[in-house]
């Protein structure tokens, strides 16, 4: 079982729970997991609060491995993550001059410098406001003369950046991650897929001709799946019934996010609408996301079980001393790191 001492996650308003699947025989021919993983779940009330809770889990990343290699994907979902991201490299002065960024997805015939290639996207809402140098970019060439071959030397340099330290996510309305369409194998690595008609109607809008390309290259299933951890994004209540057939329906490559149910390290931020059909039983948090009252320990029992990183968000400088104070020392006392964050508009 996944070790509880996860990362660090926004809990504001945010509802976190873990999902314990259990891994079914026939994925076993295929990975290696024979094991019972924890996928964590965090819901969340709208887009916005989605958007700056993702770029919360993937600062805590940064901040612990400032050369991590970062799959980025495009598309409505992961803007509003985007725009916070950008906000926070220039408010915190986080540096991201030591991160490589590698690409999902590209639109077959569209070159990165096309206006509407996927890579023009990202070039404009990410890439170039937090400065990141050309040499830290590797788009995936959707001209190539030869894609599939293209494909296997986008594996071959993913392999020599040393992997993907995360993979960001969105989910289609027919269950498809990346451009991994209904009917992928799992074991599919980077190919040429051509598009459904649902993921072309879907995307149109991003085309001045409102025609999307009928294919496209992208990273394959197994490639995702290689990623060290797979932050997943949904929001609105059309991504409502791919959500629910992701973590409640079966293993089955006709939904492609099935299998990220199997990743040792994937996290989901859903926004209220897309976790609208989720049961109460993949809702319910696990035991040990239960509020602990402090009554239950004895001056000599320690809070908590090892040394941990704690982030403090308090509205007013004095409100963590009042309402914790005792807490808190007593958390130092015990050899735990703790971090405050004060959100005052200094007003008074």
């Amino acid at each position: 079982t996944q070790s509880k001492d996860l990362d660090h996650h926004f809990r504001g308003q945010a509802i976190v729970t873990f999902l314990d699947q259990p891994i079914d025989a026939p994925l076993k021919n295929r990975y290696d997991v024979g094991r019972r993983d924890i996928m964590r779940i965090i819901q969340t009330t709208d887009f916005q609060e989605m958007s700056r809770t993702a770029a919360l889990l993937i600062l805590n990343l940064l901040l612990n491995n400032p050369q991590a290699v970062i799959g980025l994907a495009t598309g409505h979902t992961p803007k509003g993550l985007y725009r916070e991201w950008v906000l926070a490299r220039y408010s915190l002065g986080i540096a991201m001059n030591g991160l490589h960024f590698c690409h999902l997805d590209e639109y077959l015939g569209l070159g990165s410098d096309h206006p509407e290639s996927m890579a023009a996207i990202l070039r404009q809402q990410l890439i170039q406001p937090l400065g990141i140098t050309p040499d830290r970019i590797h788009y995936m060439p959707g001209t190539a003369e030869d894609p599939e071959q293209a494909c296997r030397e986008y594996e071959a340099l993913i392999a020599q950046l040393g992997g993907l330290d995360l993979q960001i996510l969105g989910i289609g309305q027919n269950g498809h991650i990346a451009f991994n369409e209904p009917g992928t194998p799992f074991d599919q690595h980077a190919h040429v897929t051509t598009l459904s008609p649902s993921t072309r109607k879907a995307n149109a809008s991003a085309f001045s001709n409102k025609e999307t390309p009928a294919q496209a290259m992208t990273l394959g299933p197994a490639t995702i799946m290689g990623s060290r951890r797979i932050l997943l994004m949904a929001s609105g209540s059309s991504k409502a019934t791919a959500i629910q057939n992701m973590l409640e329906g079966p293993l089955d490559e006709n939904c492609p996010a099935t299998l990220l149910r199997f990743h040792p390290n994937a996290t989901l931020v859903l926004d209220r609408e897309a976790a609208a059909k989720l049961s109460p039983a993949t809702l319910q948090p696990a035991e040990y996301n239960h509020p602990i009252p402090l009554s239950v320990f004895a001056k000599t029992t320690p809070l908590l079980d090892s040394p941990q990183r704690i982030l403090v968000c308090a509205p007013h400088p004095d409100d963590a001393s009042i309402s914790c104070g005792g807490t808190l020392a007593r958390l130092k006392q015990e050899g735990h790191e703790l971090l405050f964050i004060s959100m005052t508009t200094g007003h008074r």
